[in-house]
C-alpha cells in the first residue's frame, strides 16, 4: 500500500495518552491489564476476551477470535494508507483533525467496525492502544509501522504453526 500522506500528525502521543482518552469504564480495565502486559498483548486480549463464561459470545462462535487483532491492523493500514474502500472515512477523519483523542478513536472505530465485524465500542480500546504504539514510533510513518506490526504478527503465526501450536 502506498503512503497516504497527511495523517501522521494526527497520531501523536504515547500509549498512556491514548488510554487516558478512553471512557472511564474502558480505561480502568485497560490500565489494569497494562500492569502485566504490553499494549499489543492487551489489545489482543481485549478483542479476544469472551466475557462472562455462561453466555455465548457475539455471533455464538469463539472460532477465529484470535484473528480480530490481525484484521484490525489490516483495516487500519487500509484506512491510513490508501485503501479505496475508506475514501469517505479518510475525509471524515481529516475533518476530525485537531479533535481530542476520544473523537479520533470514535471516528476510527466507527469506520473499521463494519469491516472487522465488531461493534465500534469494543474496538475503541484496541484502536487506542495501537495508535499509542504507532504514535510512539517516532519518525517512522504510520504506514511503515503498521506494515511492520502486520509482518511481525504473521511471522509469529508461522512460528506457532510450525511448532504445532493452536
Amino acid at each position: 500500500m502506498t503512503e497516504f500522506l497527511g495523517f501522521d500528525h494526527l497520531i501523536e502521543g504515547d500509549v498512556n495518552a491514548w488510554v487516558q482518552a478512553l471512557p472511564s469504564y474502558q480505561r480502568t480495565h485497560i490500565e489494569h491489564m497494562l500492569e502485566t502486559a504490553g499494549p499489543i498483548e492487551v489489545a489482543t486480549e481485549w478483542l479476544t476476551s469472551s466475557g462472562p463464561k455462561d453466555t455465548a459470545p457475539y455471533g455464538g462462535l469463539r472460532v477465529g477470535a484470535a484473528r480480530f487483532y490481525d484484521n484490525l491492523l489490516l483495516e487500519l493500514q487500509k484506512l491510513f494508507c490508501g485503501g479505496q474502500e475508506y475514501e469517505e472515512d479518510r475525509e471524515r477523519l481529516g475533518q476530525a483533525a485537531g479533535a481530542n483523542k476520544l473523537v479520533m478513536v470514535g471516528t476510527i472505530s466507527a469506520a473499521l467496525a463494519p469491516h472487522v465485524g465488531v461493534a465500534a465500542a469494543v474496538l475503541g480500546p484496541a484502536i487506542a492502544l495501537t495508535l499509542g504504539v504507532v504514535g510512539n514510533a517516532g519518525r517512522t510513518s504510520i504506514c511503515q509501522t503498521l506494515e511492520e506490526m502486520i509482518a511481525e504478527r504473521a511471522k509469529g503465526d508461522e512460528t506457532q504453526a510450525s511448532s504445532g501450536g493452536a
